[in-house]
């Protein structure tokens, strides 16, 4: 409460020591590490801390979101996954899920657009690539709305992914 991150994680640890399994106590931790950014250590407890409950969708999402922000996308996915089939009524793993796949689609669009203009081929195949990525992605976002019809960053990329896809009657919607 008084901002001391190195007291806070120092008392933690100290309670750790005490109780190794306490999930407040792990999820303190976590808590701690991600707010000084040491991701592979908040990993690190957030996988210890599913050990002892691997049945729960939250924990499952944030082993996800951590991988996300270390980039390592196949294994934030399966995370998310794991979420997502614990409870499937779960708005953020669904909308990462999607928006995942969403960015993955943009870089390959990206890197699309920066093939020369007498590449038509080639073009055509990266663009063929980044909208069959985009095709995995709506129905992650289409159930991400479903569970939250207000998101506007869900709207926005599913917008965008039907207009990519031509699917405007969807868009419009």
């Amino acid at each position: 409460a008084k901002g001391d991150s190195a007291m806070a994680e120092q008392t933690t640890l100290a309670g750790l020591e005490q109780y190794p399994n306490d999930k407040g106590l792990l999820i303190e931790m976590v808590n701690i590490y991600l707010g000084r950014n040491q991701l592979d250590k908040a990993l690190d407890i957030l996988k210890q801390t599913l050990e002892h409950d691997p049945e729960n969708a939250n924990l499952q999402y944030s082993v996800g979101a951590v991988y996300d922000n270390l980039g390592k996308r196949d294994e934030a996915r399966a995370a998310y996954a794991k979420a997502i089939e614990l409870d499937p009524k779960y708005f953020d793993p669904n909308y990462n899920m999607g928006a995942s796949y969403y960015n993955e689609a943009v870089e390959l669009i990206n890197a699309a657009n920066a093939i020369p203009t007498n590449q038509t081929t080639k073009y055509n195949a990266a663009k063929k690539a980044a909208d069959e990525v985009l095709y995995i992605a709506i129905p992650y976002l289409e159930r991400a709305h479903e569970l939250d019809p207000e998101d506007q960053g869900t709207m926005a990329s599913l917008a965008e992914s039907y207009v990519r896809t031509n699917q405007l009657e969807k868009r419009k919607a």
